[in-house]
């Protein structure tokens, strides 16, 4: 697997993580292909991630992906909304999303909006031009993740009862957000 294949499908395990959980099993299985796909010192705290995920239900990890993304949200997964609020440059936002979509024929699956973050991260994983794929990131991604972390950071509260172990859930989530702005700065980097 060549350096873009890597950088794609690293994207798109990326954003089945940061997507609602849907199974089990699914989820550890983006896990151990992303973990052979990063070298083993940026794989080791992956690793600790999914034995964390191995102790638990899927019913308590969409809670807490509810709890963190949806419901009384700690952190918002729109792009648009860490750029503009509710503000109308928003709707502009989606809308030209909408129209690179269809630009460089990405197929949206599902009904999220356009800014997403996981529709982002499918998007990008997608996208073979370079300058747009380092506006996204410069413009829209890293601005948007950094006050994602921000967001989770303020709060240290362990979601529901269960508790199995030191980390909370939001611990996990953070975890999964902090490597995809490693990721995507590394990104940059590469592309420059």
């Amino acid at each position: 697997m060549n350096y873009t294949d890597n950088k794609q499908k690293t994207l798109e395990l990326f954003a089945v993580l940061i997507d609602y959980p849907e199974s089990k099993d699914d989820i550890k299985y983006q896990f151990d292909t992303l973990i052979r796909l990063l070298p083993e010192n940026k794989s080791y705290h992956l690793k600790q991630l999914k034995g964390w995920l191995d102790k638990q239900s899927l019913g308590y990890i969409q809670e807490a992906y509810t709890a963190i993304f949806d419901i009384n949200s700690l952190c918002s997964p729109y792009v648009g909304y860490y750029l503009f609020g509710e503000d109308y440059r928003r709707s502009l936002l989606i809308t030209g999303l909408k129209e690179k979509f269809r630009q460089f024929g990405f197929k949206q699956q599902g009904n999220e909006m356009p800014d997403h973050i996981s529709v982002l991260l499918k998007f990008l994983s997608n996208l073979k031009d370079s300058s747009f794929y380092c506006e996204i990131i410069n413009e829209a991604l890293i601005p948007s993740v950094d006050r994602m972390l921000l967001e989770v950071s303020r709060t240290n509260t362990e979601i529901g009862n269960e508790k199995s172990s030191d980390m909370s859930a939001i611990d996990f989530y953070a975890s999964i957000i902090t490597f995809l702005k490693i990721f995507i700065k590394s990104e940059v980097i590469n592309a420059q």
